[in-house]
């Protein structure tokens, strides 16, 4: 497993100019609905983080690789592959992130990752 975390574009860029980012966990996904509800449901939740002028931040693990900031079609995927996937610890990711930050010392202090459970 890669334990470095990959930022999507428009996350990486709001974390550089201090923008608010919001991380969405991505269990609900897989595991708390069924399809296609847990789609829509997980895009609902990205729609209002930016209607309330946040970057939404969706976490899950793809192709073993941390990421934050996930595309409609990865988000798709993991609705459909649902149980398939298996569930991680937050705890690893969150360990991952933070040595993100602490690499990048350039973020602002006021930039931190919060779970939103839905």
């Amino acid at each position: 497993m890669n334990y470095n975390v990959k930022l999507s574009d428009e996350v990486r860029e709001a974390i550089a100019l201090g923008r608010p980012v919001i991380a969405l966990e991505s269990t609900i996904i897989a595991h708390g609905m069924p399809y296609p509800q847990n789609v829509k449901t997980a895009l609902a939740c990205e729609r209002l983080a930016r209607t309330h002028g946040a970057v939404p931040a969706t976490i899950a693990i793809i192709g073993g690789q941390l990421c934050a900031g996930l595309t409609e079609e990865q988000i798709e995927y993991l609705g459909r592959e649902g149980r398939n996937v298996a569930k991680v610890s937050a705890a690893i990711f969150l360990i991952s992130w933070q040595r993100v930050r602490t690499a990048q010392r350039r973020l602002p202090q006021r930039c931190s990752l919060q779970a939103l459970r839905a």
